[in-house]
């Protein structure tokens, strides 16, 4: 195992103990989601992978943010969705007629989008006014219930 090219000790979401590391290669892959007639529900079908070669220029986050953004332009005439877990989130994922979705950190804050530029001399936002904490916008958001389509049944 010493000498398979960008090996290094990183997280393993395989092991059955919480914090658990492994040497090995950490790939990034996107995948796109299709209805297949022979399968009785949707199945994701890899389109794009990276490999990340460690510390350096690029985290696993700028790689998926780079694919997501590949995605978005190949399919510039739909909106492109992307699902990622608790490791992927942050402004390397935003983008324009595309949309992020991802469990947040609970001490997370979140932001509105940046105002436009004013005209004025100096350095423009880069955050809108401060919206809150996730516990903080649950509180405050307008919840209502869905019926959504999941393995074969319908549930609230």
């Amino acid at each position: 195992m010493l000498k398979v090219f960008a090996a290094l000790w990183t997280h393993d979401g395989a092991a059955t103990t919480k914090n658990a590391v492994a040497r090995g290669n950490r790939w990034v892959v996107a995948g796109i989601v299709v209805d297949l007639p022979f399968c009785s529900r949707p199945v994701c079908l890899p389109v794009l992978f990276r490999l990340w070669l460690g510390k350096g220029p690029a985290t696993p986050v700028a790689l998926a943010g780079q694919m997501f953004q590949v995605l978005a332009a190949q399919f510039c005439d739909r909106e492109v969705h992307g699902v990622g877990d608790a490791a992927y989130h942050g402004p390397d994922l935003l983008g324009a007629a595309s949309s992020y979705t991802t469990r947040l950190p609970r001490n997370a804050v979140v932001y509105a989008p940046a105002p436009p530029r004013t005209g004025r001399r100096g350095r423009p936002r880069v955050k809108g006014e401060r919206l809150g904490t996730p516990g903080d916008l649950a509180v405050s958001g307008a919840w209502r219930t869905a019926v959504v389509h999941r393995y074969g049944r319908q549930e609230k």
